[in-house]
């Protein structure tokens, strides 16, 4: 005789995916991304796109080259004479940052529009994420072999799910990040028990409708919850660093410096890494450093700052 248990918890999770893929469906016309950007996504993973065909793809899109165009005509990189072409941008910028420039406008834009226009908490998801991708690549850069495009565009991606969320349940959402904020408790806690799934199962199914790398995808899935990963797994590393990279954005955003609440609410930390203070507060510096290098061109496109 089946075990009525075992039957209530298939059934519970067939009603899990059944309503998560319908709110995906529903969702993905929102949240789509610009073709270039799905093309740079997984040409980051595979180290680089070849720049002429960086260069095709973001000549396609008027509304991401005229951005470009605007930053590298700025003040800021003072070029003598007026910058008219893509190739000549691509030059200035250099590869790298010409690169990055497209991808964070590009997933602003997918964060930032909502139905009712600018709002400010969906901007607020946007800085943490923004911070977490420069941190995942800061980490990358100093103690990984991973990919620090990759890595980057993990970061940008880890809380997409929260966007599909904010736009489905608006008021009722916000309710429920300022009930996590006020009671310390995990949001994918409070997200899992009001709406059966949380903003992490969300991004997954998200990032598989549109087809992007698996490492992306399992970074996004597991970015809370690195113990529920196959530690064996070579994806492992990658799940780790961008579980380490929110939390350390977090604690960026705190201002004040102050860990202790952060890891109070991250028991894989304590049980994980063995960073005394001073190594925290050196990457911290590393990365706000980056946060202020960064700003100079976010600023020129009108983005909420990060300070």
């Amino acid at each position: 005789m089946p075990d009525p248990g075992i039957e209530n918890h298939d059934s519970e999770l067939n009603l899990m995916i059944e309503n998560l893929n319908r709110l995906i469906k529903k969702n993905s016309e929102i949240t789509t991304f610009r073709p270039v950007v799905e093309e740079i996504i997984k040409g980051s993973y595979k180290k680089s796109i070849p720049v002429p065909e960086l260069i095709k793809l973001v000549s396609c899109d008027y509304v991401l080259s005229s951005q470009v165009m605007k930053i590298v005509n700025s003040a800021y990189f003072n070029h003598p004479g007026t910058v008219s072409t893509i190739d000549e941008a691509m030059v200035i910028l250099g590869y790298g940052l010409f690169q990055k420039i497209v991808l964070s406008f590009a997933l602003y834009s997918v964060y930032s529009k909502t139905e009712d226009g600018y709002s400010p908490e969906i901007v607020k998801i946007w800085n943490h994420a923004f911070i977490t991708g420069l941190t995942i690549r800061r980490l990358s850069e100093l103690h990984t072999n991973g990919n620090s495009g990759a890595m980057f565009s993990a970061g940008l991606l880890h809380d997409i799910g929260k966007i599909v969320l904010f736009r489905e349940f608006g008021a009722e959402y916000l309710l429920l990040m300022e009930k996590s904020n006020q009671e310390d408790v995990k949001l994918i806690k409070l997200e899992k028990e009001y709406f059966g799934y949380d903003h992490t199962e969300v991004g997954e199914a998200l990032l598989r409708d549109y087809n992007l790398p698996e490492e992306i995808i399992f970074m996004v899935r597991y970015h809370h919850t690195p113990e529920n990963y196959h530690q064996k797994d070579s994806r492992y590393s990658f799940i780790k660093a961008i579980y380490l990279s929110n939390i350390l954005a977090h604690i960026l955003e705190l201002k004040e410096r102050n860990f202790q609440p952060v890891f109070k609410m991250n028991d894989f930390f304590e049980k994980n890494y063995q960073f005394s203070n001073e190594e925290i507060h050196d990457i911290l510096n590393l990365i706000q450093y980056d946060m202020k290098e960064e700003q100079k061109y976010i600023n020129l496109l009108g983005w909420t700052e990060n300070e």
